[in-house]
């Protein structure tokens, strides 16, 4: 396993009903990172995996009171991915199909009244 799919996992795993997630010490263990830069480290994997879970609608966050890092899922970036801007208009592979037919029926010319 690589370094991102072990951090996942540690950060995403559920130890008990009201504990989710790994202290900074436990994914360090199970990383094998033992250098004096280790805390430097932890913090460029931390900030690389947010990064790109951050598109996907997951945030990694700390718990200060039982110092676990977890990966929650952010309800209002989803939502603002999920709204659709042409809701109630046509679509706009149905558009271009009718605008297609149409040149093709009068030679490569066509207006809007004959679209609509």
């Amino acid at each position: 396993m690589n370094e991102i799919s072990i951090l996942m996992y540690m950060l995403s795993r559920k130890k008990s009903i009201h504990q989710i997630g790994a202290t900074k010490k436990e994914i360090l263990k199970s990383l094998n990172v033992k250098n004096k830069n280790k805390s430097v480290y932890f913090q460029d994997l931390l900030t690389g995996l947010s990064k790109y879970l951050e598109p996907l609608g997951l945030q990694i966050i700390f718990n200060s009171l039982n110092s676990h890092w977890f990966i929650n899922y952010d309800n209002e970036l989803t939502e603002l991915i999920s709204a659709n801007p042409f809701e109630g208009r046509p679509s706009l592979s149905a558009t271009l199909l009718c605008v297609l037919t149409s040149c093709l029926k009068n030679s490569g010319h066509t207006s809007i009244q004959e679209i609509k």
